[in-house]
């Protein structure tokens, strides 16, 4: 039996091709699916060591935040505590215990810090002793704030006063500031996912500031430069005073930029 194509030429065959509606031939059904990008991880050559750990904990046990209703059945567990099954200071310092007991299983050799139920002074100093002490290796920041408020849309956590009667914000700028670079934060509170957003914003901002900063620093070098190089054209006046005159204004001049 002769096959019809065996009649068609390569114009004709075309043609019929063409004119066939051929169905799931769309871009989106034949062509392979890439999502978004959300995250890219970024290997460095150099590895960076974490030896330095702050655990921070805000609960405040027996007493709710305003903003938390909590409806039962709910969780009450902390780093496998109950905290309702005994007092809540032996409580509070258990969980301290139980989540730097999981976190040394990771890194045994770190230095450990808890910071319970902190001010807003507490968190700072722990936070600048902590860089002063790690130079450049990574600092581990752990939050958890399951005894505050959620964070606010402006990039604002939650610790405590003094007397434990308010809740004072503390803003991420602030933190990042504090702890500088490099650092890793867990927090673990209600709405974590809100502060994201402020989290990248900030680092933008403390981007251009040290842009900024540096671009000062290399205007003020080039000034002292010219003055250097003014004053060292003038040695040569060993028998007068004029020499000691500019030094004063140089250092006048080094000191208003």
């Amino acid at each position: 039996m002769l096959n019809p194509e065996m009649f068609l030429d390569s114009d004709t065959e075309n043609d019929l091709i063409q004119d066939t509606v051929v169905a799931f031939t769309s871009r989106h059904l034949t062509e392979a699916i890439e999502g978004q990008v959300l995250y890219q991880e970024k290997y460095h050559k150099e590895k960076i060591k974490t030896l330095t750990v702050a655990l921070v904990i805000c609960l405040n046990i027996d007493i709710d935040p305003p903003d938390v209703q909590k409806i039962p059945p709910f969780s009450r567990v902390e780093a496998w505590v109950d905290p309702t099954d005994a007092n809540s200071l032996h409580a509070l310092g258990n969980i301290g215990k139980n989540l730097q007991a999981q976190y040394e299983r990771w890194q045994p050799r770190a230095r450990y810090k808890q910071c319970l139920d902190p001010t807003l002074d507490d968190v700072k100093k722990l936070c600048l002793s902590l860089r002063r002490n790690a130079k450049d290796d990574r600092i581990l920041f752990h939050y958890n704030g399951h005894g505050v408020p959620r964070p606010t849309e402006n990039g604002e956590i939650w610790v405590f006063n003094t007397k434990f009667t308010k809740y004072i914000p503390l803003s991420l700028y602030d933190l990042q500031r504090w702890l500088g670079a490099p650092t890793v934060y867990v927090l673990d509170c209600q709405n974590a996912g809100r502060i994201i957003h402020m989290y990248e914003v900030f680092c933008e901002r403390r981007k251009a500031e040290a842009a900024v900063v540096e671009q000062r620093q290399m205007e003020c070098d080039g000034k002292t430069d010219q003055s250097e190089t003014f004053q060292c054209n003038h040695q040569t006046y060993s028998g007068s005073n004029f020499p000691n005159i500019h030094n004063q204004v140089i250092f006048n001049e080094r000191f208003s930029v």
